[in-house]
């Protein structure tokens, strides 16, 4: 049988006085006999057995252990209510089951079986819960999606299975805030890092946190994004590929939801770390760089992280030092330090791509007839692509960070840019006799949700510095 947990203590329960007469024998004491078995715990239940002979009655209560003082014992559960083991002196087995407990907690189950002739036999036993297991997220990846409250963990390993050496411990390092006026970010807490895995408790606020990996010079090994929204769905396009309903960051797919839609997630191409873009414009290069990214973030003091740029070319490893740094390099086209960055990204999924398991960055030829296909909003601010008797949603003010201060752009607003994995190829000076290879760009898709103007194209030119939202494909 199956009872809910009563939380009180429980007041000393001693047999009854017996009145008799000078001329009558006092009746015989019966002595009641009863086992408790230690508790079966699954998730937040205990389950007990419990076996009692000659009892008239037997009641139990549960309380933490932590609790003092007292309800009364007639409020006390009865066991086996209805059954023999309340009305008759007998023997029998029953289940104790008690439901809602919290883990981490320490409890108290008090058992008493009491005779015809008022006479009392007890068992406590004291059990608790220990900490909340964490559910594992599954496959190596850069981000995780987490779509309600819980304790969860991943292991410490980039996407292609490889480990993340050095590490001794873990902790976020930026999240979204819930209002502009939050000093505290509502989205992750309690990050541990232990036997591999790194494990954090979410709530069920939508957003997006990061999680990094720290050797022991406190120097950032590899940072996550947990990607706290309600699972995404998949629609195929009439090109085959199947895309995810929404970027990467973005936490609705309802045109209603209006910024909630927006990709604010951006990566530079090639570079597995998630910044984040934001929401308004930042046309300047004179102090207001990040500025929406340092209103709608709350940063981990303890690491003095902030939003900012460095002309600096770097490593990937040295970009997942510096997870909060738009980097540039001298001529302002690139971050990587090598010349030849092709693989770092491409038309297969790469150690770098920065989607979910099993999702990786689309190709051009993914996108098939998108563009043509789109119907703009009435306002034009944001288009809509439908096949097959689904349709797809294309929000704008996701243009991205481009030139070389790193600075936001909802230019060519209303419209959209997405990065692809696989790069642009220009064979015109191969064609001509003036190459012998083919100069190499990143590609991205540009969607414009004003029809006839001029710049949308599924495999434009960007440099490797520009940072786009993702919209991932399922993994070929």
């Amino acid at each position: 049988m199956n009872f809910k947990l009563i939380k009180f203590a429980l007041c000393a329960v001693t047999p009854a006085f017996l009145a008799t007469s000078c001329n009558e024998e006092p009746e015989p004491k019966v002595e009641p006999r009863l086992e408790v078995t230690a508790p079966v715990v699954e998730g937040t239940s205990a389950t007990f057995s419990v076996t009692v002979s000659d009892a008239a009655v037997c009641k139990y209560v549960c309380y933490e252990s932590s609790d003092s003082a007292s309800a009364h014992w007639d409020d006390a559960r009865v066991l086996g209510e209805g059954s023999d083991l309340k009305t008759a002196v007998s023997a029998g087995t029953e289940t104790i089951t008690l439901s809602g407990l919290e883990y981490g907690t320490s409890y108290v189950l008090r058992v008493v079986a009491q005779s015809s002739t008022m006479t009392n036999a007890a068992c406590v036993v004291p059990f608790s819960l220990g900490d909340n297991p964490a559910k594992h997220l599954g496959e190596p990846a850069y981000t995780y999606i987490v779509s309600a409250a819980g304790r969860y963990e991943f292991d410490a390993k980039f996407p292609d299975g490889s480990e993340v050496t050095g590490v001794v411990k873990a902790d976020w390092i930026w999240a979204t805030k819930q209002a502009e006026t939050d000093s505290e970010q509502q989205l992750v807490s309690d990050v541990k890092y232990e036997n591999g895995k790194i494990s954090f408790t979410a709530t069920d606020f939508k957003g997006n946190a990061v999680i990094a990996a720290f050797d022991a010079a406190g120097k950032s090994k590899c940072v996550w994004l947990i990607w706290c929204t309600d699972q995404p769905e998949s629609m195929v396009y009439e090109s085959g590929a199947e895309f995810m309903d929404r970027g990467v960051g973005a936490t609705s797919a309802n045109p209603a939801d209006g910024d909630k839609t927006v990709a604010a997630i951006v990566y530079q191409w090639g570079r597995p770390v998630p910044i984040f873009g934001g929401y308004e414009d930042e046309w300047s290069s004179q102090g207001t760089v990040f500025k929406n990214a340092e209103k709608w973030t709350v940063l981990n003091p303890a690491y003095g992280y902030k939003w900012g740029t460095s002309k600096n070319l770097v490593t990937v490893e040295e970009s997942f030092a510096n997870p909060t740094t738009f980097f540039y390099g001298p001529m302002g086209f690139a971050w990587y330090t090598e010349s030849n960055y092709y693989d770092l990204w491409g038309k297969d999924k790469t150690k770098y791509d920065p989607s979910p398991a099993g999702w990786q960055l689309p190709c051009a030829a993914d996108w098939g007839n998108v563009l043509k296909n789109l119907v703009p909003a009435d306002n034009y601010m944001g288009s809509s692509y439908t096949y097959n008797g689904k349709t797809a949603w294309f929000p704008p003010k996701s243009m991205g960070r481009m030139y070389n201060t790193g600075e936001y752009i909802l230019g060519m607003n209303p419209g959209v840019t997405y990065w692809n994995g696989k790069i642009y190829e220009d064979w015109d000076d191969v064609d001509m006799g003036l190459a012998t290879e083919p100069t190499r760009f990143p590609s991205r898709i540009i969607m414009l949700h004003t029809p006839g103007v001029w710049g949308a194209n599924t495999d434009a030119m960007a440099n490797q510095s520009f940072a786009f939202g993702i919209r991932c494909v399922k993994q070929k």
